[in-house]
């Protein structure tokens, strides 16, 4: 894929794949704007990290949802990385959200050179923090039950 930054008076206003840029030159926006502008070609790499500095850059939707899914995959890599270097063989803790992403999170992984023993699916261990929260929910109530915190009502007050 090929992006393009364009620079106005030096300062990268905007990031544009290649169809946008041909697109845009149709409808005059460029044209436009005042002052110097500058296009250039630059990798996906260059383009994932200024668009994790500053998100309006992109100024299509599609563009900007690509980004932020190579962005995503990326950050679950580096998740992935970290977990591994505490424990090798432990059940990956990853946000629901990625479910949708791990053929692309695999891929990513096989160039990087990690492997790992098992398909990711099986080492992925969901946390809803929602289960969380009823799991605490229900300790709670047994603990009152057993006589917790707090006085009974049979009790008087002095």
């Amino acid at each position: 894929m090929m992006y393009y930054s364009i620079k106005k008076n030096g300062e990268i206003i905007a990031i544009l794949e290649f169809k946008e840029l041909l697109k845009d030159r149709n409808h005059n926006l460029l044209r436009e704007m005042k002052g110097d502008i500058e296009i250039k070609e630059i990798s996906e790499e260059r383009a994932i990290s200024l668009f994790r500095q500053n998100k309006g850059l992109c100024k299509e939707n599609k563009t900007r949802e690509k980004l932020e899914e190579k962005v995503f995959i990326l950050e679950m890599i580096e998740k992935i990385k970290q977990q591994l270097v505490v424990e090798k063989d432990m059940d990956l803790i990853l946000p629901e959200k990625a479910q949708r992403f791990l053929p692309q999170i695999q891929q990513e992984l096989l160039k990087q050179g990690i492997t790992l023993s098992h398909p990711i699916q099986e080492c992925i261990h969901d946390i809803d923090p929602l289960c969380k929260f009823q799991s605490k929910l229900k300790r709670e109530k047994t603990r009152g039950r057993d006589g917790g915190i707090g006085r009974d009502r049979g009790e008087e007050s002095c």
